[in-house]
């Protein structure tokens, strides 16, 4: 979905030819940082704002505020009780390495076991069994689920006590790249096109209608 609204955008933006290419979580972010990438699309966190110029709107705006789980988990029972972080304490927390808002909105003291990219937490989760919950948005979870042959294994809750769960995604240019600001003033003007929203309604309708049947 993402890689589908951003060249949909760019189809605002006479001039510019977007190449998509995907990494590990990690090593993207350093690409961008050292100027071998020019862009990403992520949340504006202060390590980030550093190195990256972000365009004022969010392109998403994803609810993170959902604990995903194995249905068949012995420790399922803590999980869906849970309502505080104090009640997952003993539990394994799948993570994804260098995902900020993570480090920032899950407490220390709940126990990591970290992971390089998205679809690894399925794995870790459902097949190695190596720890007991991660967090993802719902549209996530379902299409990964989906896609990785474990739909019938996912658990998901709604956990209201996950701080800043919605989670605003921005394109980030990197500072170094040559005429950023033409760029940036390009993109800005783009997100307010009303063809624009209307198509990237359409898109995400399309990829949000996975949880229809879950």
């Amino acid at each position: 979905m993402f890689k589908e609204v951003m060249a949909l955008l760019f189809t605002h933006l006479p001039g510019y030819k977007p190449v998509f290419q995907t990494f590990p979580w990690p090593r993207a972010q350093l690409y961008v940082m050292g100027g071998e990438m020019d862009m990403f699309c992520t949340f504006p966190s202060d390590s980030r704002i550093a190195y990256a110029d972000f365009v004022t709107d969010a392109t998403f705006v994803w609810d993170y505020g959902y604990l995903v789980y194995d249905l068949a988990n012995p420790k399922r029972q803590q999980i869906e009780n849970a309502r505080s972080f104090e009640d997952l304490r003993g539990l394994l927390f799948v993570s994804q390495e260098k995902v900020e808002w993570e480090q920032e909105n899950v407490p220390a003291f709940i126990a990591r076991y970290f992971v390089n990219a998205p679809h690894a937490l399925l794995h870790m989760t459902f097949l190695r069994k190596s720890g007991d919950f991660f967090i993802m948005s719902p549209e996530q979870a379902v299409y990964y689920a989906r896609q990785l042959g474990y739909e019938r294994q996912l658990g998901m809750r709604k956990a209201a006590f996950i701080p800043n769960s919605q989670v605003r995604f921005h394109i980030g240019i990197r500072k170094t790249y040559p005429a950023k600001a033409a760029l940036l003033a390009a993109l800005e003007a783009a997100a307010q096109s009303p063809e624009y929203l209307a198509r990237k309604r359409l898109i995400e309708k399309r990829y949000m209608s996975v949880l229809s049947t879950q």
